[in-house]
């Protein structure tokens, strides 16, 4: 059973814990069960005090080093202002406060709004992000390893097309984590 603030012990020991592939890209566990019902709380409920303990699962099991900030993935503007806040911003918070590194709020910036990917197809969800987003900061991550934050995975459109810009904006390595994937 999962709570507004906390997991039950037994809730936590039943996440299955996965590898997208291992090397650049990591998720923490499948999108199923208290994961998922955690995650849809925390976005569409306003259950902010989700952030940290879902936060946490994920400093349990980042599997990253040498990074040098810490970017989340970007919500556009006007749905930020309609949910209230970037749940990656929240996820990625006590990663930065343990790691020290600095989270990088506003240097990349979803310049146009986007249909959510949940609900589409797989053919349409690289379209549908292609050139959504740009680096308005790019002095920030130049030559710099970037840990990027999200909290779903699916078919990683929305995180690869993050990662393009942040490259082709100067960054070093785009190193990206994902509380869960779908």
């Amino acid at each position: 059973m999962i709570g507004d603030d906390a997991f039950c012990p037994g809730c936590v020991s039943r996440i299955k814990h996965i590898t997208y592939d291992g090397k650049t890209t990591f998720s923490v566990a499948e999108y199923e069960g208290v994961i998922k019902k955690a995650i849809k709380k925390l976005k569409f409920n306003k259950k902010k005090r989700l952030a940290p303990v879902l936060s946490k699962i994920m400093l349990d099991n980042l599997p990253f080093s040498g990074f040098d900030v810490i970017v989340p993935v970007p919500l556009h503007r006007d749905r930020q202002k309609k949910r209230g806040f970037n749940q990656s911003a929240l996820l990625a918070k006590d990663i930065s406060a343990v790691f020290g590194a600095p989270l990088l709020t506003e240097v990349l910036l979803r310049q146009r709004p986007t249909t959510p990917q949940f609900g589409l197809d797989k053919t349409k969800r690289g379209p549908n992000v292609k050139g959504a987003f740009c680096v308005k900061q790019p002095d920030m991550i130049e030559g710099r390893t970037v840990l990027l934050v999200d909290d779903i995975l699916t078919t990683g459109a929305t995180t690869l097309e993050c990662k393009k810009e942040l490259l082709s904006c100067g960054s070093a390595n785009v190193l990206i984590y994902t509380l869960s994937k779908a």
